[in-house]
């Protein structure tokens, strides 16, 4: 038998101002991640019922559903995936007392700091849960297609 291979964490970004998406998905792509993108509560339940995420990341303040509602159903939809809330509004947040395994306030510095946040939440939740994420075992992963090198922004599958 071979070595897991390591393959791409896969992430679901859920924010309803599409800019902050459209640069969201451009720093995470550069970074080696596999990015799926939704503008809504609604639309991260359904994507989260058809595919496999490493990790969900979703803002707190969505129009049709509070962002800590989304990342509950996460929690089950989602048990093998790394729940993170970002947030404009500074604020107190306890990562224990919300079941979160990152927190990421808004503006984050840098793209850098955004995928190493996501990382250290799989992390994260990988020794909380005592297992080793999906995406680090060959058999685990879901196929992904083959990416060109980026001219203006990243190739959408959505």
């Amino acid at each position: 038998m071979s070595p897991p291979t390591v393959s791409k964490l896969s992430v679901l970004v859920v924010d309803d101002e599409p800019e902050l998406l459209k640069l969201i998905d451009h720093f995470l792509w550069y970074h080696g991640f596999v990015v799926d993108t939704v503008d809504s509560g609604r639309d991260a339940l359904s994507a989260m019922a058809a595919l496999k995420y490493d990790v969900v990341l979703c803002d707190k303040n969505l129009p049709d559903i509070h962002g800590l509602q989304v990342l509950e159903h996460a929690r089950r939809l989602q048990p093998q995936a790394a729940v993170v809330l970002m947030t404009a509004w500074p604020e107190l947040v306890s990562l224990r007392d919300l079941d979160l395994d990152g927190y990421l306030p808004k503006p984050f510095r840098s793209g850098q700091d955004l995928a190493d946040s996501l990382r250290e939440a799989v992390e994260r939740k990988a020794r909380r849960s005592g297992q080793v994420p999906a995406s680090t075992t060959e058999d685990s992963r879901r196929p992904t297609p083959p990416r060109a090198i980026p001219t203006a922004s990243p190739p959408r599958r959505n």
